[in-house]
């Protein structure tokens, strides 16, 4: 409530919570939820501004981009971004990734060695990647490792669907937690933004 967000328990099945508010103008959402007998946890905050029209970006863990190279790999891949992208545009930004995608070098070391990126378009990954988004992804997927939040994955696509980060294995459960990864959303969508 301090930073002007709105907090909702439950809602439809497996949802634990959601908190949205909104930056510059733009709305965002933040949901968790729990895993089940076959499947995983996750969370996803995601906002629709800004969309990247007619283009598709995916960030996400060597091993989720090896999945790429291989059909039952693409179809894992593919139930990913549907947790990540939500409505109409997701077959129609997976199916632009995978006719298109190049795999992009962000000339990042320590982030080359954690995460892969894909993209139609080099150019706008690196709108999206830049160096304190990068470093903040990096902080980010470290902080589980020190034991503040549960083994997971982070994943992050900029499509026409807007800007959305999935961690999965998990849903978040600690305030601390669910700010920080509101906080990285934003530094994401700030970085996008300057891009302009």
């Amino acid at each position: 409530m301090e930073r002007g967000w709105a907090y909702t328990k439950g809602g439809k099945p497996g949802l634990l919570y959601t908190i949205e508010g909104s930056e510059g103008g733009a709305r965002w959402t933040l949901e968790a939820f729990q895993g089940g007998q076959h499947k995983s946890g996750h969370t996803t905050w995601k906002t629709s501004d800004p969309p990247l029209t007619g283009g598709v970006v995916f960030v996400g863990s060597k091993v989720m981009a090896a999945f790429l190279k291989n059909p039952i790999g693409k179809k894992l891949a593919q139930w990913g971004l549907q947790v990540a992208v939500s409505g109409d545009d997701v077959s129609a930004s997976w199916n632009r990734l995978m006719e298109g995608y190049q795999e992009v070098d962000t000339g990042d070391a320590d982030f080359a060695a954690q995460y892969a990126v894909l993209a139609t378009d080099p150019g706008q990954s690196n709108r999206l990647l830049n160096g304190e988004a990068r470093r903040a992804m990096l902080d980010w997927d470290g902080s589980h490792k020190a034991g503040r939040v549960s083994q997971g994955q982070l994943g992050v696509t900029w499509s026409d669907a807007g800007l959305s980060l999935t961690w999965s294995v998990s849903a978040l459960q600690s305030p601390d937690d669910m700010a920080g990864f509101v906080g990285l959303g934003l530094q994401l969508r700030s970085s996008v933004r300057s891009g302009w």
